[in-house]
């Protein structure tokens, strides 16, 4: 599964306006943690459970127009899974604060095993696209949030 960058996990081809890209999510199987690779190269790994990791990038380097990513995780008995991400990274701002998080966002990286600290500096990079409401933030708290991460939240709304 993965919790970053916003919308991959629902799409195979995602839009970026960013020279880098961090690849971030959680991959589980039952026989154990699974090594996880990005283009070729060993994922950062931390363990979650005994089945599950959250597992990330280094900044993965972007060429303007398309690029494919392909993630790989394979168990202890080899057998691999295989998910290919087509990023078209456009140079430049994107119209508007389409970087912006909002909450189903902030939500799936706390659920996602991502820390909420990291989840901090996002909010402060890109801001948020949606109004918190209260029932908003106790929902984030919720799934794990800090204060640190409602007060991000809070700041970023102005």
């Amino acid at each position: 599964m993965l919790s970053s960058p916003p919308g991959s996990d629902e799409s195979q081809s995602i839009e970026w306006h960013d020279a880098t890209l961090v690849i971030r999510g959680v991959a589980m199987d039952s026989t154990g943690i699974p090594v996880v690779r990005i283009n070729g190269l060993a994922a950062n790994m931390r363990p979650q459970t005994a089945q599950a990791a959250e597992f990330w990038s280094d900044p993965l380097p972007l060429q303007p127009g398309n690029n494919t990513i392909q993630i790989v995780a394979a168990n202890s008995a080899q057998l691999e899974s295989t998910r290919v991400l087509y990023v078209n990274y456009k140079p430049g701002k994107p119209p508007g604060n389409s970087k912006g998080l909002d909450k189903q966002n902030i939500l799936a990286l706390l659920q996602g095993g991502v820390p909420a600290a990291r989840i901090v500096d996002l909010v402060s990079e890109r801001g948020i696209k949606f109004s918190p409401t209260a029932s908003d933030l106790k929902e984030i708290r919720s799934a794990g949030g800090t204060d640190q991460l409602i007060q991000a939240i809070q700041q970023a709304r102005h």
